[in-house]
């Protein structure tokens, strides 16, 4: 991501290292009434964390202000401009993609682009039926709103739903045994509870603070959702 969080003291096993509370993170089960009443109208799904976080972030853009949280996450989203995913395969000009015709990426990178385009269509037609402005958003600000969920929000289980966590974003993935932390929701649902990022192993002071993103991810799909390549797609370096 181009930053790193770096221990500036040793720190052992099952540690807190951070702590975000829950009146700091955007929740997919804990959103405005009004979200989650259009999630359940437009995705029939509101199980499906990643979509109702996703439509919360493209209502922002429809300025529905029934759907305002704190003030507070204007400023975070002012630190994530639109141009922030430029660099993802799903947004490279037509023209790269042309030079890598054939290949896993570029396959990738046109599927994600093509479904991008037509969950706009969908979205804005199922918004439009439920009285939403949608003659303001373009599909450049929907793919932001996917795509600000996809390499920002964390899943915190069945129950927990998917979050946007600041600071905790701030952490760099590694793969299996190479992480160190681990990202896990403590406490209730009921306004008390926290993200905490914990150690899941003793952590040398100098050393960096790294979480797996997903477990079940190969470096393709790394690719394809964050734009990067971890550890794992070394032996694959002739097929990339």
């Amino acid at each position: 991501k181009g930053w790193q969080v770096v221990l500036t003291g040793p720190v052992d096993d099952d540690e807190v290292l951070l702590a975000v509370p829950s009146a700091a993170c955007l929740r997919s089960v804990l959103l405005p009434l009004r979200s989650r009443r259009l999630a359940d109208s437009v995705l029939g799904d509101a199980s499906n964390g990643f979509a109702r976080l996703t439509l919360h972030l493209v209502l922002r853009w429809c300025q529905e202000s029934e759907t305002t949280v704190a003030a507070d996450w204007e400023e975070y989203w002012s630190l994530v401009p639109e141009c922030a995913f430029d660099d993802l395969v799903c947004s490279w000009p037509v023209g790269d993609l042309a030079a890598l015709r054939g290949s896993a990426v570029a396959l990738r990178a046109e599927a994600h682009a093509a479904e991008i385009a037509s969950e706009f269509e969908q979205v804005c037609s199922s918004l439009s039926e439920a009285g939403v402005n949608v003659s303001v958003l373009s599909q450049r600000q929907f793919a932001w709103s996917k795509l600000c969920v996809q390499t920002r929000g964390v899943d915190l289980g069945s129950s927990k739903g998917y979050a946007l966590l600041p600071f905790i974003d701030l952490v760099n993935h590694a793969y299996g045994s190479s992480a160190n932390a681990h990202v896990r929701w403590e406490g209730g649902d009921d306004g008390e509870g926290q993200a905490v990022l914990r150690t899941i192993r003793p952590v040398q002071s100098g050393d960096e603070v790294l979480f797996c993103y997903d477990g079940n991810a190969d470096y393709l799909d790394l690719f394809n959702r964050y734009g990067f390549f971890d550890s794992t797609c070394s032996a694959h370096a002739v097929e990339i």
